[in-house]
């Protein structure tokens, strides 16, 4: 079964590299009218607009580890560095040392990857299966091993063999939408329960801007998956869970995304509700984080049978939710409140076993979620 899926980003959306630009080094902050913009140097177009001397003295430069700015300034006029970047983003918040660039193509084009899509939609699914994993299995495990039998009741041993390869998921093209760099921290839980910044953590972060629109297809390769699994590989295909449950019938697979979304915004928003800080710019940077939690549960509420909102980027994957998933099996019945206790303690340690959930959380420094996305499939 084969869909077009359009996308509608529905707040700032960051999928990184993984890597770190530095200010005066790999990009500069340059001023357009009254907008401020951050430029990423172009090597090529800098050697060309310069002689070779020129060009071999700034590499030297660089190679000591120090910003060219300076000598640029000297060699070519500041109104003119424009036409040397590879791209420019809207500076959102204030300047920072260092930028986390979104992941473009070899050609410079903003996209998120399928990759990223199907890792958002594979833990929607994981989440609901795990519910059915034995008690037994559970019980008393470290972190790391608690995750490996999550992983391998769910997905099997071998990710060659995983369900989710029957699942195809295309990239989605944004290079229509200038990218924005916002200012991102993380928010992290203490030990007297108050949330504070994490030092150190301040980071300007290239993003998709909210409400950007692109179209991209997703298909479910029903006749092989059914195959597989009538005939499975008892070595290597050992895996429960059964994704042709889900993949045959669209809208109860929105609705598995669907639910699962709003059972993790919806505990953290409680929480949130339920929070007497004290130091004001955490404070309010949380609430206005809550605010915006209430606005995805809002548009969750009035979605169509062929619409799904999922959470992409940075602390929205299986792993990052390992912690919330232990409450969600839980109160589904799958393991008893002692159990979970215990599994708690293995999990975060005996120092944050009464923690609520999520101890550490990154946001925008001003509170601004990051990572939603709405999908609206189309049969093609």
């Amino acid at each position: 079964m084969n869909y077009k899926v359009s996308y509608q980003s529905l707040t700032p959306i960051h999928v990184g590299t993984g890597e770190d630009l530095h200010l005066g080094i790999e990009f500069t902050k340059h001023s357009q009218g009254e907008n401020d913009f951050l430029g990423i140097w172009d090597i090529k177009k800098l050697q060309g607009a310069m002689q070779d001397s020129q060009f071999d003295r700034m590499i030297r430069i660089l190679a000591s580890g120090e910003s060219p700015e300076d000598y640029l300034k000297e060699i070519i006029p500041r109104k003119e560095w424009g036409a040397l970047f590879s791209r420019k983003m809207q500076l959102v918040d204030s300047l920072k040392p260092t930028l986390k660039p979104h992941i473009h193509t070899g050609l410079g084009k903003v996209y998120l990857p399928g990759s990223a899509l199907k890792g958002a939609i594979m833990t929607g699914i994981m989440a609901k299966e795990a519910e059915k994993i034995p008690q037994t299995l559970l019980v008393g495990l470290k972190r790391r091993e608690l995750e490996q039998v999550i992983w391998r009741q769910t997905v099997g041993d071998n990710m060659s063999y995983s369900p989710g390869r029957f699942l195809k998921v295309g990239d989605v093209d944004f290079s229509g939408y200038q990218t924005q760099a916002w200012l991102g921290s993380v928010l992290n839980l203490n030990h007297e329960k108050l949330y504070e910044w994490k030092k150190g953590t301040d980071q300007m972060i290239e993003c998709i801007p909210y409400l950007a629109t692109a179209e991209g297809k997703v298909a479910f390769d029903l006749i092989a998956l059914e195959t597989a699994e009538k005939y499975p590989d008892k070595r290597n295909n050992r895996h429960k869970v059964k994704l042709s449950t889900y993949l045959n019938d669209l809208a109860k697979f929105t609705q598995v995304l669907n639910q699962g979304q709003l059972y993790w915004l919806e505990k953290e928003l409680k929480f949130i509700n339920n929070y007497n800080g004290q130091n004001k710019s955490e404070e309010d940077a949380l609430f206005q984080y809550g605010n915006d939690l209430k606005e995805i549960i809002k548009g969750i509420s009035e979605l169509g049978k062929n619409q799904a909102i999922i959470r992409v980027g940075a602390g929205s994957g299986y792993k990052s939710l390992s912690g919330n998933l232990l409450e969600r099996l839980e109160q589904a019945g799958a393991i008893s409140t002692s159990a979970h206790s215990q599994m708690i303690e293995g999990l975060r340690g005996a120092k944050y076993r009464n923690m609520p959930f999520p101890k550490t959380r990154k946001v925008f420094k001003d509170g601004v979620a990051w990572g939603f996305l709405k999908m609206t499939f189309h049969e093609s």
